[in-house]
């Protein structure tokens, strides 16, 4: 009896475990479900497959696949793939699973999805390729390599730094904007070469680094008109942050000669460049030593994580980021893969079908519930359409479960390479993993950002542009923007969706800027436009709204008149906000503007009176102590502080002299020094 007991007590215990175990990698139930079937592909990780009827509200008849892991679990793993480390082949992704397992035979593949887009010879400026092969959108790394860097500004798909999703060397997920400064410089003169790419297209006016890693199967992956450099080193060379190798010019290539630089080996690089570009290499020599540097950055901030990428895949339209849901375009029906995690650092591979091929399709009212349904912390889409493909290991083979579009969903296309999840030794822990949860905004007809969160809480995917944090203010930078006049693109989106609070267009028509612009900026004015989404619709032609912003050096107010706009109507879902533009120059690197406030008011009248009076408030000399910005330094200023540190929102000015006791942090030991300071007065 006393041993039945003990074995029921086991069993139980058993069951307890297993079912905690699964209940946390559960996949969370979508609204409005009529399916939602699960299945463990592996010990942590688990494959659901979800359906929603025609009658679902936002869904309607959808098939959605979610597989969810942790990279908590030590012998899991997520790596980038190519077929064959090649620029010239494509593959599916269950061919691309089988390669996997056969190279990788300390592993086997669990699931995997198509990887980012890719672009063809025929998508570079300028030029008539003599071969074919394909190259990433974006920034991948495979077993710590860079085998691309991102679509430069030479490229015709350009659209700002592209986004990526990477593991780093401690198994931390991290969603950026990944950038590659490579500098060449020839140890026997001295001089410098800015090298634009690794593995890019030979776009004009660029200069290419390309390597053995994806182009060793390639033999004439320049063209004619090229001038080119073949570099050779002692010993093998890591394509990586921090790289530091040089070599020696072994042979100089011109437009003139008959011959190419031939297959490159592990110890082999060249350098090609066209046009603008073309002196800078003819700087160097044959027989010179030229030394190459790497430096990874991240036009998110998060350039220590991506220096430590072990492994990451590219992406296009970003879904959630900081844990707010973004709202951006896509077409309609459109099938796609998604990456992302949730707040518990939960990894989620997700396909939804379309075309009518099994499931209506993605739109951004769609993603934006997904996003919400699921949890999602930072995601974004991969490249979807055709080529969207999960296939998930079934028992001893592996199972297509996301639906094909092309012949007819009869057909699984070939892609660039592939994301796959696999098990195998135990590997370190993962290091910290940080979630920093956005502060709740409560009145989304006054936006303000009194501290660095919450700028994370309403601003994201920046396109040629970089979202910061400084005096109280929004900071939109112009960075890389394109150097061509009107084509200059910065922008960010300014999302509502994670505000309880909504408000509606119905009744607030006119949206107001309380901004600065710098005396640096590099024109006396600049246009701004805003593209108004309402009823969680993205960004559309003809329904935005512009004005002109001045560089003034002081605080100044716009208004803008959305009203007129044929879907201004409904709940107020997001604005993407082109701070800048020009026709008749281009935006330079570094101009930028500091916005205070984004008010919406019912009439022009009350939006100009509140634009007016703010920014003469701002503009006032400031009061050592002043917080309430009312030009005196008393006990109601004491008040403001310690409302601000508590984390109200309130409507007061924000300057340098918050850190009363000059500790660099804000905290109630500056209320208490402020209080001293005006009971001193």
């Amino acid at each position: 009896m006393k041993k039945t007991r003990v074995t029921a007590l086991i069993l139980i215990l058993s069951i307890a475990f297993t079912f905690a175990a699964s209940a946390a990698n559960t996949v969370p139930a979508i609204k409005g479900e009529s399916s939602h079937v699960e299945k463990q592909l592996y010990p942590g990780v688990t494959h659901a497959e979800i359906s929603t009827p025609s009658t679902a509200a936002t869904y309607k008849n959808q098939h959605i696949n979610v597989v969810t892991f942790d990279l908590k679990q030590r012998d899991l793993y997520l790596d980038t793939f190519y077929y064959n480390n090649s620029a010239t082949k494509l593959s599916t992704v269950a061919n691309d699973i089988t390669q996997y397992n056969n190279t990788h035979p300390d592993k086997t593949a669990i699931a995997a999805v198509n990887g980012d887009m890719w672009l063809v010879a025929s998508q570079v400026k300028n030029d008539v390729k003599t071969s074919s092969f394909t190259v990433s959108r974006s920034f991948n790394v495979v077993d710590g390599e860079i085998f691309t860097s991102g679509v430069i500004p030479q490229e015709s798909s350009y659209a700002g730094t592209p986004w990526a999703f990477g593991i780093t060397d401690d198994f931390v997920p991290v969603l950026g904007q990944p950038t590659v400064s490579i500098t060449a410089t020839d140890v026997t003169n001295g001089k410098t070469a800015k090298i634009d790419g690794i593995n890019r297209l030979p776009s004009n006016n660029a200069i290419i680094m390309y390597t053995d890693r994806l182009m060793g199967t390639v033999k004439d992956f320049a063209l004619d008109t090229s001038y080119e450099l073949l570099l050779e080193f002692d010993e093998d060379y890591k394509p990586a942050h921090g790289m530091n190798v040089t070599g020696t010019v072994k042979a100089i290539y011109g437009p003139d000669d008959s011959a190419n630089p031939g297959y490159i080996n592990e110890k082999q690089m060249v350098l090609t460049s066209r046009g603008t570009t073309v002196n800078q290499l003819k700087q160097f020599a044959a027989g010179d030593k030229i030394n190459i540097t790497i430096a990874v950055g991240d036009d998110q901030g998060r350039d220590s994580e991506w220096q430590r990428v072990k492994s990451s895949i590219g992406g296009n339209i970003v879904y959630a980021q900081n844990g707010v849901p973004t709202g951006n375009n896509i077409e309609s029906g459109y099938p796609t893969t998604m990456l992302g995690f949730d707040k518990q650092g939960r990894i989620m591979m997700i396909t939804m079908d379309g075309r009518g091929y099994g499931g209506a399709g993605a739109s951004a009212a769609r993603y934006v519930q997904l996003v919400k349904d699921l949890g999602l912390y930072d995601a974004f889409i991969l490249d979807g359409g055709g080529s969207m493909t999960m296939v998930v290991k079934d028992s001893t083979s592996y199972k297509l479960v996301s639906t094909p579009t092309d012949s007819k969903g009869t057909k699984v296309r070939t892609v660039n390479n592939a994301f796959i999840l696999a098990y195998g030794p135990e590997r370190c822990a993962q290091g910290r993993f940080d979630i920093e949860l956005p502060p709740e905004v409560k009145d989304p007809t006054d936006i303000r950002f009194p501290s660095k969160g919450y700028v994370y809480a309403l601003i994201n995917s920046p396109n040629q542009a970089m979202a910061s944090w400084e005096k109280g203010c929004l900071k939109l930078t112009a960075k890389n923007p394109t150097q061509t006049a009107g084509l200059s693109d910065p922008y960010v989106s300014l999302s509502l969706l994670n505000i309880q609070t909504k408000a509606s267009a119905d009744v607030y028509k006119y949206v107001t800027y309380v901004y600065m612009m710098p005396e640096t900026n590099s024109q006396p004015s600049f246009g701004s436009e805003i593209f108004c989404q309402c009823e969680n619709r993205g960004v559309e032609p003809g329904q935005s709204v512009t004005a002109t912003v001045r560089r003034t050096g002081k605080f100044e107010y716009v208004t803008f008149n959305p009203s007129t706009l044929s879907k201004w109507k409904g709940d107020i879902s997001s604005f993407r906000v082109d701070f800048l533009y020009l026709l008749t120059a281009p935006i330079k690197d570094g101009d930028c503007m500091y916005i205070y406030s984004i008010m919406l008011s019912k009439t022009k009248t009350e939006a100009d009176q509140k634009g007016a009076e703010l920014a003469a408030k701002l503009n006032m000399p400031v009061v050592d102590g002043d917080i309430n910005g009312d030009g005196k330094a008393n006990n109601k200023d004491v008040v403001a502080l310690f409302r601000y540190v508590s984390g109200s929102i309130e409507a007061f000015v924000v300057y340098d002299n918050l850190d009363v006791n000059k500790d660099t942090r804000l905290n109630n030991k500056d209320v208490v020094a402020l209080f001293r300071k005006v009971s001193e007065a």
